[in-house]
């Protein structure tokens, strides 16, 4: 089996909720490769699951002070502000796990070992968190269809002091509060270094044949055709 990373860079929130559809259409279809593809928002945005409501997660006032966007990407999971303080990794495949704990498990795997090759401690969390300390670093959601799946999930970087402005508060959580990867390590660490890390652990543990590529120009057309029906 071939894989293709792809880093998209820093683009606005519509085109990334596009582009994870745009690319597991295309997988899914037989049209590309298995994808792991990267992207950070290129400003702040709220990024609703599949079936969340905007006025239950987020505090409507805020965003309009603000002038924060909101998104509703392909996929389920909880309700999440995320920017150009963030990487969001998208992993689009057949399904071949055993089962879509062991999907989970695996994937956030991945994410887990490339933070701990930047010197974190960082350990996966079920049902789908990576946590550092206790407190929460990455978060991942999936969508199923016809044999294949997208798991995508944000790794933070940088502090985010706006998400408790932002966000209403979750009921339940398995972890005390969120951090970032600089202040986890007591230091900034470029955008490329962790992409790189990210790139070889999924190398390492899922993607053996991962090599350099970019949108095809279906995709392309996807995200032309169909960025704004992401925008809430």
């Amino acid at each position: 089996m071939t894989w293709r990373f792809v880093d998209l860079g820093a683009v606005p929130p519509e085109y990334g909720a596009a582009a994870d559809a745009a690319v597991f259409g295309e997988v899914s279809g037989g049209r590309s490769p298995g994808t792991l593809h990267i992207y950070s928002r290129d400003m702040m945005t709220v990024s609703l699951g599949r079936f969340r409501d905007l006025d239950t997660d987020v505090r409507r006032y805020a965003l309009e002070r603000l002038g924060i966007t909101a998104v509703r990407r392909i996929s389920g999971g909880s309700t999440v502000l995320t920017g150009p303080s963030q990487i969001i990794y998208s992993f689009t495949s057949e399904d071949f796990f055993r089962s879509k704990k062991d999907s989970y498990s695996e994937i956030c795997g991945c994410v887990a070992s490339a933070l701990r090759s930047l010197g974190l401690d960082a350990a996966y969390k079920e049902p789908n968190d990576i946590l550092s300390g206790g407190m929460k670093i990455s978060g991942g959601a999936q969508y199923r269809a016809g044999g294949f799946l997208i798991q995508h999930g944000t790794v933070i970087v940088e502090p985010e002091p706006l998400i408790e402005e932002v966000l209403m508060p979750l009921k339940e959580r398995s972890y005390s509060c969120t951090t970032s990867i600089s202040e986890r390590l007591g230091h900034s660490v470029s955008r490329g270094s962790v992409a790189e890390a990210l790139r070889g652990a999924f190398r390492k543990k899922l993607c053996p044949d991962l090599s350099d590529g970019e949108l095809t120009k279906g995709e392309l057309r996807f995200i032309a055709d169909n960025s704004d029906r992401f925008r809430v």
